[in-house]
């Protein structure tokens, strides 16, 4: 059953918090991890609707397909790696 969600958003209830810095994937799954993991939509829409939740995790009941593509290349170029490397904290 597909469900079509439409979501309205008050632009006064936005507030900014903190800015993470680039890169910085710890910090990052550390605010991830505060986050509750809904089973369905139905869970995190209930969650909504009695607690004021905005923000959730769902977990997919099954993943259907996984690809994993053979890249063009097989080395790296300098300028992949000094990406990889800038942005890993």
């Amino acid at each position: 059953m597909k469900r079509k969600v439409r979501i309205l958003i008050g632009v006064d209830s936005i507030c900014a918090g903190r800015v993470l810095p680039a890169g910085d994937w710890c910090e990052r799954r550390v605010l991830l991890d505060r986050l509750k993991i809904y089973e369905n939509f139905d869970a995190l829409d209930k969650a909504r609707a009695e607690h004021n939740v905005t923000l959730g995790l769902i977990k997919p009941a099954r993943v259907t397909a996984l690809r994993i593509q053979k890249s063009a290349s097989k080395a790296w170029t300098s300028e992949e790696i000094d990406k990889l490397q800038s942005t890993s904290g």
